[in-house]
């Protein structure tokens, strides 16, 4: 897969992410064992930006990524999350919000941070 270069940031990115909306389910779970071997895959093919939101997988996806985006594979990445707006009230909710997404993802930082379903109102609010 050829990458594309973001000028502003001076990385090169795949030009497909790994969307992880809808990950497999067992019982209603993300399936650990199928989410990994997918995940693994799509890097090992070239994907090197994953999306996630607090939302995705039951919300349990940015904790799955945590958990397997570890050692050789945390390096290999980068990561797309939301910040769920339609949840928060002021900008301490949203600091403890960003905190609580970085502890589930295992990071110190986030890659991408997107507003996730932002309307006027919303975004007056925050």
């Amino acid at each position: 897969m050829k990458n594309r270069l973001i000028k502003k940031t001076n990385e090169e990115l795949s030009p497909l992410g790994f969307g992880a909306m809808r990950l497999p389910l067992k019982k209603g779970k993300i399936d650990r064992e199928i989410g990994k071997k997918q995940i693994y895959h799509a890097i090992k093919k070239g994907i090197n930006i994953i999306d996630t939101a607090a939302t995705y997988g039951e919300g349990d996806s940015e904790k799955f990524l945590g958990e397997i985006l570890q050692n050789n594979y945390k390096d290999k990445v980068k990561i797309s999350t939301k910040l769920p707006v339609y949840k928060i009230k002021n900008y301490d909710q949203m600091e403890k919000t960003l905190n609580k997404q970085l502890e589930r993802l295992q990071r110190d930082s986030i890659d991408y941070y997107l507003l996730h379903n932002i309307d006027l109102n919303s975004f007056k609010r925050i």
